[in-house]
């Protein structure tokens, strides 16, 4: 109890109920108001609920979002096997630096696992000739990867 300037009595108020607008005293530590059975401490109880609503999103997309796919053994990857025949045939070309080769799924693209982390690459790449004029030169390029690794070595090559 405090005392006013005029020498009343005062209560000491915690909250007034939102709802009914009945004065919570201090000595309570009420959660809702006991005169009509509001919450009081709703801001506290949305906070908390955004909270762990934002953690399960976060740990949602972390453990299921960004999974990629599996391949079934450690060297079946037939994206880095494409990369990789791109690789050997700029190697070859004449000005490897005007080489444009197609996506590994465009029509003309072949990509072929053949067991033991082999693969057979059949695509083409447009670059200028010698006498700079842009010609298309299908490949043919057969690579393996050092199982387990980013090592890949050229097994046969062939350009027509």
């Amino acid at each position: 109890m405090l005392l006013a300037q005029d020498g009343q009595q005062e209560e000491m108020v915690l909250e007034i109920c939102r709802v009914c607008h009945y004065r919570i005293h201090g000595q309570t530590k009420a959660i809702s108001c006991t005169n009509c059975g509001a919450l009081l401490k709703m801001k506290e109880w949305r906070r908390y609920c955004f909270y762990g609503f934002f953690i399960i999103i976060i740990l949602g997309v972390i453990t299921n979002g960004f999974k990629l796919p599996v391949p079934n053994s450690e060297c079946e990857n037939a994206i880095a096997a494409f990369v990789m025949a791109q690789k050997f045939v700029e190697e070859r070309l004449k000005a490897p630096s005007t080489a444009k080769f197609p996506y590994s799924s465009s029509e003309g693209v072949r990509i072929e696992y053949q067991g033991d982390c082999k693969y057979k690459v059949r695509a083409y790449v447009d670059a200028q000739n010698s006498f700079g004029a842009m010609i298309r030169t299908r490949y043919y390029a057969e690579v393996q990867n050092t199982k387990g690794t980013d090592k890949w070595r050229l097994l046969d090559i062939s350009m027509y």
